[in-house]
């Protein structure tokens, strides 16, 4: 019968344990004369998939409540600072496109049986958010002070989200009815 090397014992010392790597410290080794079962390592929990909330509506998309929230600041926090002779061109494109986006959405999803239709929304929807970050630039590179600046970055940030939120819907929607045309065709 052929003999595994160093059977009886672990490292040569005989006594059924095993240095455990670095540590200096020793392990007991099962099946070196103990008849003892020892406990399975505790192994961590499977992990739980995530259960994403059940989208009833669009106000339940998290891209619509950012971008509704945005919204809002904007109105309030960046619209009353740029001057008067603004008002026209750059405070209204910037009324628009951020009015926009919400709107696109929701009116994205009420078409959401459309493939074609739900798309152009959410691309139109990504086209508004990325002309109102080169819109939010403009504003803090020629109007804004100091504090001024610092928000403006900080709506930039947000809608460089919004923008790349939109492009994962429109993603997973594209895998979703890839996924709906395969399973109705077997």
């Amino acid at each position: 019968m052929h003999e595994l090397a160093g059977t009886g014992s672990v490292g040569g010392n005989g006594t059924g344990r095993r240095e455990v790597e670095g540590s200096g410290e020793k392990e007991p080794v099962r099946g070196h004369g103990d008849d003892k079962i020892l406990p399975a390592p505790a192994l961590s929990p499977a992990p739980v998939p995530r259960q994403l909330p059940e989208v009833k509506g669009f106000e339940d998309l998290v891209v619509y409540r950012e971008s509704y929230a945005v919204m809002i600041r904007i109105y309030r926090e960046l619209l009353p600072i740029l001057p008067q002779s603004e008002k026209y061109d750059l405070c209204d494109q910037i009324r628009r496109s951020t009015k926009a986006i919400p709107r696109l959405i929701a009116e994205g999803h009420s078409k959401r049986h459309q493939f074609r239709g739900f798309h152009k929304y959410i691309d139109d929807a990504k086209a508004e958010s990325n002309e109102l970050i080169v819109s939010l630039s403009q504003v803090k590179d020629l109007y804004a002070d100091k504090k001024q600046q610092e928000l403006c970055q900080l709506l930039i940030r947000e809608y460089d989200k919004i923008s790349r939120r939109l492009y994962n819907l429109g993603c997973s929607w594209t895998k979703y009815h890839q996924e709906n045309r395969l399973r109705n065709r077997q």
